[in-house]
């Protein structure tokens, strides 16, 4: 049986967003540099054979902790309605917000019906399988 998994997801807020003239595909684009990664470019060094990609993408202990994605400045695409842009940046947490919960459990099938497997290892005098197989052939068979 499967342990529960915690899954995390990152829920985008529209109403928040529309006002700061921030689109969902922005946020999208940069949830996905920041996890992900991103060519930047081509790096150009006489000692390498061939060039070399700048990838851009945040360092492991930063997309370890997915609080630390939400200092991220995203800043607006065009002036809300209404209201003249003056180019400021948001915080990537005030437009979104992450919600926990479990993930969902694999579901394994044979001839389209729900199967458990079972797995087991001996420890021991005798680690090997095969001796315990022998073992209990033995004993199965009078």
């Amino acid at each position: 049986m499967e342990a529960d998994q915690p899954r995390l997801t990152l829920r985008f807020d529209q109403e928040k967003a529309a006002l700061r003239g921030i689109g969902a595909d922005q946020v999208a684009q940069v949830v996905r540099i920041a996890e992900a990664g991103d060519e930047a470019g081509l790096l150009h060094a006489p000692q390498e054979p061939e060039d070399v990609p700048i990838r851009l993408r945040l360092s492991l202990a930063q997309r370890a902790n997915p609080s630390e994605m939400q200092s991220i400045p995203l800043c607006a695409e065009s002036a809300p309605i209404g209201d003249a842009s003056d180019g400021s940046c948001v915080p990537l947490g005030e437009v979104t917000r992450i919600v926990r919960d479990v993930g969902e459990k694999s579901i394994y099938r044979k001839n389209m019906l729900p199967v458990v497997y079972v797995t087991g290892d001996v420890a021991g005098a005798q680690e090997s399988p095969v001796y315990a197989l022998l073992q209990l052939n033995k004993n199965l068979v009078p």
